[in-house]
């Protein structure tokens, strides 16, 4: 019988093809940000409700960074295997599903980046009230702000969704189609937000 894998990082999804990594956690849990709306319409947990395996998948990273006091060495180890395969595009998405629960689980995910300099990383995140200075310049991170979000949110690239008030001159929309844009990577450096349409 196969040993059960302490934790799980995704190599794809439906918008971002493989060669893209991927770590999620558990929705609302994690999610010390949320407001009543995106708990209402959170797109990930569609995938909780229809797919059996993955719920105990992101209930298991949780677990993992969570009582595992070297979970950094050990997410790193895997990091730099899976970034030797051919296909790895150099892009690692945080929270597709879940989001930074803590300020020490952050820290852990800056220290991360600033072992990989040469992979992008990217989180959208709620969680405001964490310290998210001194982040590595490879690590995109986007405030999301929903039409019921209540301030203030912190200096920084933000995320709108839906019905919300933003300039229309520094925001892009997104096209739904990560592979074909990866411009939400390097938002910073362009100087732009992003809207998304609520689906």
């Amino acid at each position: 019988m196969a040993k059960e894998k302490l934790f799980h990082i995704s190599t794809g999804n439906r918008k971002m093809n493989v060669g893209f990594l991927i770590w999620n956690l558990p929705t609302t849990k994690t999610c010390i940000g949320r407001t009543p709306m995106c708990e209402k319409i959170c797109y990930a947990k569609k995938a909780e409700r229809f797919r059996k395996d993955t719920v105990p998948s992101r209930e298991r990273n949780l677990d993992f960074v969570q009582n595992n006091p070297d979970w950094i060495d050990l997410l790193c180890a895997e990091i730099e295997k899976l970034s030797r395969k051919k296909k790895f595009k150099g892009f690692f998405r945080l929270h597709e599903s879940g989001d930074f629960f803590s300020q020490g689980y952050l820290d852990g995910w800056k220290e991360i980046s600033r072992r990989f300099p040469d992979i992008k990383f990217l989180a959208f995140t709620k969680s405001f009230i964490l310290d998210f200075r001194d982040l590595p310049k490879n690590f995109q991170v986007v405030f999301s702000v929903m039409p019921d979000t209540v301030g203030p949110i912190p200096k920084g690239r933000r995320a709108y969704a839906g019905d919300c008030d933003y300039n229309t001159e520094q925001t892009v929309e997104c096209s739904g189609l990560c592979d074909g844009c990866g411009i939400c990577w390097d938002l910073n450096r362009f100087g732009l937000d992003v809207h998304f349409h609520l689906h």
